[in-house]
């Protein structure tokens, strides 16, 4: 039988100098990065405080969104608070007294934002209502008073005659100006 030829103890070859080489550039790249990495932190340590100081005496502005809803629902109550604020005892009081015997008030649209109204009657003839609308015209707490429709109904015998006045009553809000449409 042949014998083997096994060495275990044989020494192991050098390595060769580029090898000590590239050891010695990755070692000296690892301390710069190292050091790069602890400049890099101090750097944002110091970034940082500056910030905290900085947001420390401004307080955070505060960004107010609008809600168009909300807007549009508080300009509702606030038409309808100048619509209750609005004279309504003194305008119903003023055409109760003002009122005739043969005069029959049928219906009442006033609004009170542009100040204006329209009054639907009835008389019993015509020198009534003339009377009725000349009263209206000088009564104070009304204004620019007119007849914007009339004519007969035919009720049987009796031929009464149904008309509209139009004018202006108490103070229209700044919105309505004048109060005409």
């Amino acid at each position: 039988m042949s014998r083997l030829g096994l060495d275990f103890a044989r020494p192991r070859p050098r390595a060769p100098w580029w090898a000590w080489a590239l050891l010695a550039a990755g070692l000296a790249a690892a301390l710069w990065v190292g050091q790069q990495y602890r400049l890099a932190e101090r750097e944002l340590a110091s970034a940082q405080n500056r910030l905290q100081g900085l947001q420390a005496r401004t307080p955070p502005a505060r960004v107010q969104r609008r809600d168009p809803a909300a807007e549009a629902e508080q300009a509702a109550r606030a038409e309808a608070r100048r619509a209750l604020d609005a004279p309504w005892g003194e305008l119903l009081a003023t055409l109760q007294r003002t009122r005739p015997q043969g005069i029959a008030l049928l219906g009442l649209e006033a609004d009170a934002r542009r100040g204006t109204l329209n009054l639907t009657a009835e008389a019993r003839d015509y020198p009534t209502m003339i009377d009725y609308y000349a009263q209206l015209q000088s009564t104070s707490g009304l204004a620019d008073v007119s007849l914007a429709q009339h004519g007969f109904q035919d009720d049987g015998n009796a031929r009464p005659v149904r008309f509209i006045l139009r004018g202006r009553w108490g103070q229209p809000a700044a919105a309505g100006g004048n109060g005409r449409e």
